[in-house]
């Protein structure tokens, strides 16, 4: 046993401490501990191994600090320690491993930054960064030409080096604050070239874009709107790359959409499969984005969705694979069948979004099933999906555990979130930060999927797209009609009270047969003194009588029918026609209705 060199016991399930008298098998050369449920801290005892040529950790439940007895294994090639739950920093003695080659730290619980003298060991040509916490820091500009250099989400600052495009395979830089332009010179063909989520800005230029057959420069700052025949071309995603006036275009770039056609309360969605039915909703399926969609921004056409994707599943040693899609080969007893039986699949993130949305509260209702670790084989048992959940920028789940929530494979589970929509757009976004299982079946199956999505407005557990687009309109147009009906029978009545008395009179008074003519009431004010008091003669049962001189020294008598008199009108008429058939009295023809008040003067000549 002492001769022992090789121990691999990847996906066992084995749980407990790692013992520490494997530190006793000095001639190993390869460790693998890799996805089981080890917990508390590394051996120091480990340190020992100084033949050690491969030591893999990751997938367990490892606490604490990286010993500092590790630093005494001065030929380790290749350390892998991802998805654990260490603290401390990121250690300077891996600075010192001048024979590694390949360092991998996804999700291990560390903070940066990361030691300097790592990107300068001269052998390390597969440095893996991803998903861990710490200050601000910036790239440093290495003389090493690396195969895989991936530092995402690690808080990464100020421009890209110039050798960091000289990576020969994979370049992954998503998920930053980089800054800057990309050079023009930059004419190195590589496979995958990642830079989604940075502050990058310029123009991309065509001599990139033709070197760069799976490229993602996603939600950047752009000032240059994309050369559409180069992404027709390569698996380029521009997805909300620029920035500039239209939104839409903005969001949608070579689909030639600049302006909503109308406005929609919901969409549906069935993952990686072609359309279906369900109840009477129709879920309209992605099937047809295509298989190969490293880097993919995908709009479904005459419709108002589509996804945005990212990601290689690294290390199946296949550049143009067909594992963005499943579908299931089993039995499923679903109810809902045709929803799950294909799923979407992503290695790293992908953006489902809805545009030309009417705003407000919304319903997102997203559809699980695990079709592809099924429960056929014991060894998918030990298989762990995890990922995180946004909507609208809002982280909503973190280490999401897929495998506990579905509780068995070809079991259906959905899971409901209300968020709102400002802008006419909502997306969804499911996103790998570095945890769960890599190797089952075997390696590069890891990642989120997802079997369906529904959208509709409000906040409700069902919903069903109505035959109209929108209601809004009809909405409007009932309470605009029922305002303007309250506001013309107001107006009626306003104007019954108000004017309705004086055309009664005026019509009455106009049906007489007399010779009259008209006073203003200035010229009434002036002939009485304003109604003075003094001028006074008399009072009857529907206003009072003065005295009045007109300006050419007619004098008159002036009757002011009462305002508040609702009943005199006939009456008031009749006493005119009475008095024009007096014949000792000369009177003066004219009268006068002024508002509320009606004035007959009369010429008494004795």
């Amino acid at each position: 046993m002492k001769n022992l060199s090789f121990i691999s016991l990847t996906a066992n399930r084995l749980s407990g401490n790692i013992p520490g008298h494997l530190g006793s098998f000095t001639a190993l050369t390869y460790l693998s501990l890799e996805s089981n449920q080890f917990s508390g801290v590394v051996p120091p005892e480990l340190g020992k191994l100084v033949n050690l040529k491969s030591l893999i950790l990751s997938g367990n439940k490892l606490v604490g600090t990286l010993p500092e007895a590790l630093a005494q294994i001065k030929d380790l090639k290749d350390f892998r320690v991802s998805d654990n739950n260490l603290n401390g920093t990121v250690p300077e003695f891996i600075g010192n491993w001048t024979q590694l080659q390949k360092l991998e730290l996804y999700a291990t619980g560390l903070q940066g930054p990361i030691p300097l003298p790592i990107f300068h060991l001269e052998k390390l040509s597969d440095l893996r960064i991803a998903d861990m916490p710490g200050p601000e820091f910036q790239l440093p500009n290495s003389p090493i030409e690396r195969q895989f250099l991936v530092l995402r989400n690690i808080n990464l600052t100020g421009t890209i080096p110039e050798n960091a495009w000289k990576v020969e395979k994979t370049l992954d830089l998503n998920f930053n604050k980089l800054v800057g332009e990309i050079p023009p010179n930059t004419i190195r063909r590589r496979q995958f070239t990642f830079l989604s989520g940075n502050k990058l800005t310029g123009t991309v230029q065509d001599s990139f874009l033709q070197n760069s057959p799976n490229l993602d420069v996603s939600y950047n700052n752009f000032s240059r709107s994309p050369r559409c025949s180069s992404s027709n071309e390569n698996n380029i995603n521009w997805f909300r790359s620029s920035s500039s006036n239209n939104k839409l275009s903005d969001l949608l770039p070579c689909s030639g959409i600049s302006r909503c056609p109308k406005y929609y309360r919901s969409f549906h969605i069935n993952c990686g499969g072609q359309d279906v039915k369900n109840g009477k909703i129709l879920y309209e399926g992605d099937q047809d984005s295509g298989s190969n969609a490293a880097a993919r921004c995908y709009n479904r056409s005459g419709s108002n969705w589509g996804f945005s994707s990212t990601g290689d599943f690294m290390d199946d040693e296949n550049f143009y694979d067909n594992k963005y899609t499943l579908q299931s080969n089993a039995n499923i007893s679903l109810v809902d069948f045709g929803l799950y039986a294909t799923a979407r699949k992503t290695p790293l993130s992908i953006t489902y979004y809805g545009y030309c949305l009417e705003n407000g509260n919304y319903t997102v209702r997203l559809h699980f099933a695990e079709i592809q670790f099924t429960d056929e084989k014991l060894y998918n048992k030990v298989a762990r999906r995890v990922f995180d959940i946004y909507i609208q920028g809002i982280q909503v789940r973190k280490d999401f555990n897929f495998t506990k929530a579905v509780q068995g494979s070809n079991r259906s589970f959905t899971r409901a979130f209300n968020t709102t929509v400002t802008d006419r757009t909502l997306e969804i976004r499911l996103y790998w930060a570095g945890k769960g299982t890599t190797v089952i079946p075997i390696r590069g199956n890891y990642g989120p999927i997802i079997s369906a999505i529904s959208v509709c407005s409000g906040y409700r557990t069902y919903c069903e797209e109505p035959e109209e687009t929108s209601k809004k309109p009809i909405v409007i147009g009932v309470v605009t009609s029922a305002v303007f009906l309250i506001f013309l029978v107001m107006g009626v009545i306003y104007w019954k009270l108000c004017y309705g008395d004086k055309y009664t009179r005026e019509r009455e008074l106009k049906g007489l047969d007399l010779k009259t003519g008209s006073f203003t009431l200035r010229q009434l004010k002036a002939a009485t003194d304003n109604f003075n008091s003094e001028n006074k003669i008399g009072e009857g049962g529907f206003g009072s009588v003065y005295k009045g001189e007109l300006a050419d020294g007619t004098i008159i008598a002036v009757k002011q029918l009462s305002p508040k008199s609702r009943q005199g009108n006939r009456e008031f008429v009749n006493e005119i026609g009475i008095i024009s058939c007096l014949q000792h009295l000369i009177w003066d023809d004219r009268w006068l209705t002024p508002g509320l008040a009606m004035q007959r003067s009369h010429a008494d000549k004795p």
